[in-house]
């Protein structure tokens, strides 16, 4: 996802991982399909838009949007 589309993310949407987190991460596993909760601004990261996310384990997570694709 590029920035264009990342500031467009509101709480609800549905949204992809990226394959490449599951497969290079031991152990902060995510779902494949992820239900965004929250959404922040953030300067410092590629598309400058966190999702608050839940991993696999129940935990919460927040990462840069590039990490995901639409549904």
């Amino acid at each position: 996802m590029n920035r264009h589309d990342a500031k467009d993310i509101r709480p609800g949407d549905k949204l992809r991982l990226k394959p490449l987190w599951n497969q290079t991460t031991r152990t902060d596993k995510m779902p494949d399909e992820i239900v965004v909760t929250q959404t922040k601004p953030a300067i410092n990261s590629e598309t400058n838009v966190l999702v608050r996310i839940i991993s696999l384990k129940g935990e919460e997570r927040w990462l840069d949007a590039g990490w995901f694709e639409l549904i």
